[in-house]
């Protein structure tokens, strides 16, 4: 039993009791070499909260806290059980898909989660409300290593910080180019 309680808090944020960081990496690596070998896209959407730290420096971290924890459980509600959802850290959640149907599906699913995390939560009478900047970046489009698919979120991610109308962006097609 001690056991796997130790192993329950490696692999989970303390917070949430979700998966975390190290889960996440572990499973993407795992899925990034079935999807390599039966030739499956993977898709990676990392999410950073807005207006978080507004929250945090406004009401307290409890009620911060209290966002988190509904946010991890409205994520968790809305995806299909073969997909991961892990907290990064901080306010950064991310989601890994395989074998997504195509772009189209992609977008209408941030969307989905964007306007379920926009949606206010009580606590202590207060209606508080964030909103999320999504990343989405897929495998092999976006890089053909773990690392090159969350950098490609990542930046994506930031891209979607600017673009305030959707805060969703795709990472680009990249491709190493060979020197002449």
């Amino acid at each position: 039993i001690q056991n796997a309680k130790l192993e329950y808090d490696v692999y989970h944020d303390s917070l949430t009791g979700m998966k975390n960081r190290l889960f996440f990496w572990d499973d993407l690596n795992k899925i990034n070499l079935q999807a390599d070998k039966n030739h499956i896209p993977v898709t990676v959407m990392l999410f950073d909260l807005d207006r978080f730290k507004e929250v945090n420096d406004t009401y307290g971290h409890d009620a911060g806290d209290t966002v988190l924890k509904t946010i991890a459980k409205r994520l968790l509600q809305m995806v299909r059980v073969s997909d991961t959802v892990c907290r990064q850290g901080g306010d950064e959640f991310v989601i890994l898909i395989p074998e997504f149907a195509d772009t189209a599906s992609l977008e209408k699913l941030a969307i989905k989660l964007r306007d379920e995390i926009q949606k206010p939560c009580t606590i202590k009478n207060y209606q508080l409300s964030v909103s999320a900047s999504i990343g989405i970046a897929t495998y092999p489009e976006n890089g053909d290593t773990v690392d090159a698919i969350i950098q490609s979120a990542d930046t994506a991610m930031y891209r979607a910080k600017i673009d305030t109308d959707s805060r969703i962006c795709f990472a680009r097609y990249l491709k190493s180019i060979d020197p002449i």
